[in-house]
């Protein structure tokens, strides 16, 4: 009887207190630690050879591999089920509510768990049932945790109170997820105030060291239109220690320096931002976030190739939306219309190209335009999809709620047409109540451009010359796009003088916004040289330009050399097309080749880079223009990649 007992003794020390061997026990601690330091790949082979040899029935090593395809490989829904299978074997020994403290611990963890890949997965209403079935038995010790998905599901009032409760705790990292709650609750119930308001006082009790705090606070300065702020704010962000940040906030920085037409600021940050640590959960939360901003600058710069096939991306692999407060049905919609504008641009290229050809020579253009007019049509019906889902398209067009930025946003129009955005400017407007003058100015740029559109062009110049004087100087780039149709509308009307002075600032800052909206400048032609000529009569066909000789522009075409250079003229050299005829190749037209360098160069932006930005991310210095030190920071296009591995 003594030796029963002693054995009995014996073998209930040499097991953990869940019931598992000692050997059993090592290989789980051995695998948490691995956790702990985000040894994924060592823990993931402990955890698969427990599995192995227990036929998949050990708790510990379940929730480890479910760990390591959530979270260090992005794979959620494996990583899931992993979970819940780790909890339903613990559910099954031990039941719901079990009573050892090793156990207890175990099920707090595979709780929380669950419920954060849920989040991840945007599964709202499962992840509150986790949570209220941890809260069932570890009595409201995570209720912060609740703020989240009841504001994803539109449940403020619930998602405010529980936030109200937290923001007194004694403990910081509670009252940082209550002060960046409320700032989300105000901002998706749209008081645009509210959440700035919240997010100064989140600032001040996290004294300016939490970067969520920060960032989302510039956020709340965009939407409160203190657009200086946003800077500043995303720079507090940026030096603060906790990391809590999901995207960089040179995501952010890299947008509002586009809105300022600060282009070089816009490459250093989208630079910066590439070179962020990222997880492997979070790139599938965030990647195309990242993308669309270097799409956003492809685009303002010109560079329509490289960004229609990123856009093309974007569209096709969305991220989910479980790390931020935006709907998915949003972030899908600002999406589908920033493609479209990218796939318009670049048909507008191709029409450009075809009419720098011979006839025969176009065909190979004018087919790769109607390609993209059935891609735009694709893309259209998935926008107007989003767009019938209620209150989405509301809140895509109140300025700067969302990463809709009006610089490119109002290419909706055309999308959704004048019907259906008269009705819902109308709709948006009756929602203003905090900056009822200045959100009503940015819905005018709606209101103006259809007029052009329409060709009600006194309307338009009322509304393009009235809006000059009531949009803030510092929206750039907007202001130039409404410049170009401004022009546009005053030459039509026979107001060149006036037009002229529009055009200069366009040349001058962003003539893309030619390109972008299909207005021709109007110059007289000069040449020199033996094609001299030859150039300037396929120049006359070009869409870009409305040959005039009266014009005070002038294009100035000079072939000598072996060089062959275009430029725009006027009170000063605005920008050149250069073409080195040595560095074609024997099939080559040079006529066609040197026109379409004077389309891509002369009408996009001149940035002026410095050494470190014109570096590529191996140190190797390069001399390009800014489009090419962009691609030297993004890689070539995936197509391209893939295209070059074939024999």
């Amino acid at each position: 009887m003594k030796f029963i007992l002693c054995l009995a003794v014996w073998l209930l020390s040499s097991m953990s207190a869940y019931g598992q061997s000692s050997d059993s026990k090592e290989g789980e601690s051995a695998a948490m630690r691995h956790l702990d330091m985000g040894e994924y790949s060592s823990a993931r082979r402990i955890a698969e050879q427990e599995l192995k040899r227990k036929s998949n029935e050990s708790i510990w090593a379940n929730y480890v591999l479910g760990v390591c395809h959530s979270e260090g490989e992005g794979n959620l829904a494996r990583g899931l089920f992993l979970v819940r299978r780790a909890k339903a074997q613990l559910i099954d020994k031990f039941g719901r509510s079990p009573v050892q403290d090793v156990v207890r611990r175990w099920h707090r963890r595979i709780l929380m768990r669950e419920q954060f890949v849920l989040a991840y997965l945007d599964r709202r209403d499962e992840q509150l049932a986790i949570l209220q079935e941890y809260d069932d038995e570890y009595k409201g010790e995570k209720s912060y945790y609740r703020i989240w998905p009841l504001l994803k599901l539109g449940r403020f009032e619930e998602a405010r109170r529980i936030a109200h409760e937290n923001r007194t705790s004694d403990k910081a990292y509670i009252r940082e997820r209550a002060f960046n709650g409320l700032m989300a609750i105000e901002e998706e119930a749209g008081n645009r105030e509210a959440s700035y308001t919240w997010g100064l006082r989140g600032l001040k009790d996290t004294r300016s060291q939490s970067c969520i705090i920060a960032t989302n606070l510039a956020l709340g300065a965009r939407r409160t239109f203190r657009f200086a702020k946003t800077i500043e704010h995303d720079q507090t962000a940026l030096r603060a220690k906790d990391k809590s940040c999901p995207t960089s906030p040179n995501s952010q920085l890299a947008a509002m320096y586009l809105v300022f037409g600060e282009f070089q600021q816009s490459l250093s940050a989208l630079k910066a931002l590439r070179m962020a640590p990222r997880t492997a959960d979070m790139k599938v939360q965030n990647e195309m976030v990242i993308r669309a901003r270097f799409v956003e600058l492809l685009h303002a710069l010109g560079a329509f190739e490289q960004a229609a096939v990123r856009a093309q991306e974007i569209i096709d692999e969305p991220d989910r939306a479980g790390m931020v407060s935006t709907a998915a049905e949003t972030i899908e919609l600002t999406n589908q219309i920033l493609a479209w504008s990218v796939l318009n641009a670049r048909q507008e290229q191709h029409r450009e190209r075809a009419s720098a050809r011979p006839f025969l020579d176009a065909l190979s253009e004018r087919k790769e335009q109607l390609k993209l007019v059935r891609t735009k049509r694709s893309v259209a019906r998935q926008a107007i999809r989003l767009a019938s889902i209620p209150d989405n398209l509301e809140k895509v067009i109140r300025p700067y709620m969302t990463d809709l930025m009006p610089w490119f946003g109002a290419d909706i129009i055309q999308v959704l047409g004048h019907g259906v955005m008269s009705r819902i400017v109308d709709e948006a407007r009756a929602k203003e109540t905090d900056f009822t003058d200045t959100a009503g100015a940015f819905l005018d740029v709606y209101i103006g451009e259809m007029a052009w559109r329409d060709d009600r062009l006194i309307d338009a110049i009322k509304a393009g010359q009235s809006l000059l004087k009531r949009l803030p100087r510092t929206t750039k780039l907007l202001r130039l796009r409404i410049r170009t149709w401004l022009a546009d509308a005053l030459v039509k009307t026979g107001q060149t003088d006036a037009a002229n002075k529009h055009f200069h600032r366009i040349l001058e800052t962003y003539p893309t916004a030619l390109r972008h909206l299909r207005v021709r400048l109007p110059v007289k032609l000069s040449f020199s040289g033996p094609r001299g000529e030859d150039i300037a009569d396929r120049l006359r066909d070009s869409p870009r330009l409305r040959i005039d000789d009266d014009a005070v522009f002038r294009i100035r075409v000079e072939d000598r050399d072996q060089n062959i250079e275009i430029c725009i003229e006027g009170t000063k050299k605005y920008g050149c097309g250069k073409l080195d005829l040595t560095t074609l190749e024997d099939d080559d037209n040079p006529i066609s080749a040197a026109i379409d360098a004077f389309h891509d160069d002369a009408f996009s932006p001149k940035i002026e880079m410095t050494q470190s930005d014109i570096s590529s991310l191996d140190g190797r210095a390069i001399r390009s223009d800014a489009k090419q030190a962009i691609d030297s920071l993004i890689g070539r296009p995936r197509r391209a990649r893939k295209a070059k591995t074939k024999p």
